[in-house]
């Protein structure tokens, strides 16, 4: 799935994906639900979620506007593969 990582605090001890997909002003949908949220830091509040790359712009602007700082933010979610399963560029 092509998308963005986001880490936000949210309240509680085990927020669901509607919970966190609410702070965000978005539907649950625009979330990836295999990713599921994880726990960062629960101590802290903070979660991960992966975002659905139609929703990122959207995302993004929700989590400047919150304004919090500290470890929230947007993060790229790049493709990995094993080494010397890609294509380099080198011919392999």
């Amino acid at each position: 799935m092509d998308g963005l990582m986001i880490q936000l605090t949210l309240p509680g001890a085990e927020p669901t994906l509607a919970e966190a997909a609410a702070a965000l002003g978005l539907q649950p949908g625009e979330l990836d639900p295999e990713f599921g949220v994880i726990a960062t830091d629960p101590d802290q509040g903070l979660y991960t979620i992966r975002v659905r790359a139609e929703a990122g712009e959207r995302a993004r602007k929700a989590i400047e506007a919150r304004n919090i700082g500290g470890a929230e933010g947007v993060f790229s979610d790049p493709q990995m593969t094993p080494f010397g399963e890609a294509d380099n560029g080198m011919g392999n």
